[in-house]
C-alpha cells in the first residue's frame, strides 16, 4: 500500500518551516522541562495564574500551546523575558 499526499504550493513550504521550529524548538530545550501555567506564575512570582494568562494574552510574555490547546513555558524564556523587561 503506497500513500501520496500532494503538498504544492505554500502548504508544503508552511510544514517545513513548522518542523524545523520544532526541531530547534526540541534541541534549545533539550532537558529543561515546561512549566505549566500555575507553576510559571509561581516562578515569575505572579499573584494568581490569571495575572500570567493576561500577558499571555497581551502578547507580553513567551509560551506555547500544545496541540490541547494548554499553555506551557520555558523557564530560561521566561528568565530572558524579564531581563528584556527589566531593560
Amino acid at each position: 500500500m503506497t500513500f501520496s499526499l500532494d503538498l504544492s504550493g505554500g502548504l508544503a513550504e508552511a510544514l517545513r518551516a513548522l518542523v524545523a521550529e520544532g526541531v530547534r524548538d526540541g534541541l534549545a530545550g533539550r532537558g529543561e522541562p515546561w512549566l505549566d501555567t500555575k507553576a510559571a506564575a509561581e516562578y515569575l512570582g505572579l499573584r494568581s495564574e490569571k495575572a500570567l494568562r493576561d500577558l499571555v494574552h497581551k502578547g507580553r510574555v513567551p509560551f506555547r500551546k500544545t496541540p490541547g490547546g494548554r499553555l506551557v513555558f520555558r523557564a530560561s524564556e521566561l528568565d530572558a523575558w524579564v531581563m528584556n523587561e527589566a531593560a
